[in-house]
């Protein structure tokens, strides 16, 4: 079981709703491992209620929306988890939060890098990237395998296009530029002779010469199902099609959305068509017009875009914030299959001095001969709801007075910086139980990232062979 989590977001015309939204899939991941979930919010619009109700997500109103007010709230909690997301909540307001309520566990999620006070930073930017000596974060999560999309959109299947007929229009349940209006209006004038356009407008609800307009609705999956591709803003509906298989058309309303117009050119899931200032309906429909005539390019743009956005984000996120606070236990042999599917994972092995794929029957000795060694002592490291996610293994030489230590992670646990804070932790305890011996590691020399990963968990190179490097712990 979970403990509740606080997620403090916004949404308003000006600043969307895309926060809120992706807030609320991070609100059903949490809810689907046991844990109670609440939304403090002094901005809101109609379409963001509409989906909280529907996701069983309460969303608590705030009076004023200062920090002060919501550190008041999570005093009530001894340990309270907390998720904030919005442009408007700076290193300030989460320093006042760790004022009211110091057991916080703060995360922050943000679509720029930048300098926090919290425990775990989610920067959702899909290219800008940092470190966490310029974050000051305990776990870092960044780019597109982050991003939280719904899971009715994760499901969708789509099969390779023989035809494209069928463009998805949606700027967002705001539009504060007025897109949808003026596409509405050129529409009306000039309807589409080769192609079906489906357009969603908050409010509106007509139907013409292959045009049909539907009024917002928080139901978007069906939408991008129908659809062949879609033109929207660089945002949330972006990334979720995406996610979708669906080619992505953008036109850009706020900075903050370049990122993501640039990352779909990159990614080549999709065209960035200019900013909303230069935005002309006839041009853009007339290039995606062109463009349906290609179904192959279609189908490319839209693999490309759902190997972009996989849409397991929500589950990776709350993956670190359950393991944050980890703890170790003694492994037992009822561990010994997991551990053994651990060991074959192609990542492991591809790291591994021996890299053939272990038996089951090989693995079953040897796992009985190390628990049942004195000099071996093996570690399972868990989540605070009670769920395996890594081994830490000490074994000793009383000769040499040297302990080798190797680990391995979960693959839903890569990529956060657990692998720094397991082995820091364990090393610091083991050293303080044994200080006779001294903890070193045997990594290949070209495996860059485990030996980033014990270098900055207080390791240094000791001596390089042919075909190892081995690292001894100092602090």
């Amino acid at each position: 079981m979970l403990p509740p989590l606080h997620i403090r977001v916004d949404a308003s015309p000006q600043m969307g709703v895309g926060h809120a939204i992706r807030c609320i899939t991070l609100a059903r991941a949490w809810q689907s491992r046991g844990g109670a979930v609440a939304l403090y919010m002094h901005d809101t619009v109609p379409l963001v209620e509409e989906i909280a109700a529907a996701s069983e997500v309460g969303i608590h109103r705030l009076k004023t929306g200062e920090a002060k007010e919501f550190g008041d709230i999570l005093r009530q909690d001894a340990t309270p988890y907390v998720v904030i997301d919005g442009y408007h909540f700076t290193t300030d307001y989460e320093t006042t939060l760790r004022q009211q309520q110091p057991a916080i566990l703060l995360a922050v999620i943000d679509d720029r890098f930048r300098e926090t006070n919290a425990d775990v930073f989610i920067n959702l930017h899909p290219a800008e990237r940092g470190s966490f000596e310029d974050c000051n974060a305990r776990l870092l999560a960044q780019g597109s395998s982050f991003a939280l999309i719904r899971p009715e959109i994760t499901s969708i299947q789509r099969e390779s296009r023989e035809t494209a007929s069928r463009l998805l229009i949606a700027f967002g349940g705001t539009d504060v530029a007025g897109l949808g209006e003026k596409t509405l209006d050129y529409l009306r004038a000039n309807p589409p002779e080769n192609f079906s356009v489906r357009l969603i407008k908050a409010g509106a609800k007509e139907s013409f010469k292959n045009v049909d307009v539907q009024s917002s609705d928080w139901k978007i999956a069906p939408h991008l199902e129908w659809a062949d591709a879609i033109l929207c803003t660089p945002s949330t509906i972006a990334l979720e099609a995406a996610c979708s298989g669906l080619p992505v058309f953008t036109v850009t309303v706020a900075e903050n959305q370049l990122g993501i117009a640039e990352a779909i050119e990159k990614n080549r899931t999709g065209h960035s068509l200019g900013d909303a200032g230069a935005y002309d309906p006839a041009e853009t429909l007339s290039i995606i017009g062109k463009i349906f005539q290609d179904p192959a390019a279609l189908t490319r743009m839209g693999k490309a875009g759902h190997r972009w956005i996989n849409g397991q984000g929500a589950e990776r996120i709350v993956n670190a914030l359950t393991a944050i606070n980890f703890h170790f236990r003694q492994a037992t042999t009822s561990d010994s299959e997991l551990i053994w599917k651990w060991a074959n994972d192609p990542v492991v092995r591809s790291s591994s001095f021996q890299s053939r794929a272990i038996l089951w029957e090989t693995h079953s000795e040897w796992y009985e001969k190390k628990l049942a060694s004195q000099a071996c002592a093996f570690h399972i490291a868990e989540t605070i709801d009670g769920k395996p996610f890594a081994i830490c293994r000490f074994e000793q030489d009383p000769v040499l007075l040297t302990c080798l230590i190797s680990f391995s992670l979960d693959s839903a646990y890569r990529g956060l910086g657990l692998g720094t804070l397991l082995l820091s932790s364990a090393c610091k305890t083991y050293s303080a139980m044994h200080p006779e011996y001294s903890i070193q590691a045997q990594i290949k020399p070209g495996n860059a990232a485990s030996i980033s990963v014990f270098e900055h968990a207080g390791f240094r190179k000791m001596e390089e062979a042919a075909d190892h490097l081995t690292l001894s712990y100092v602090s």
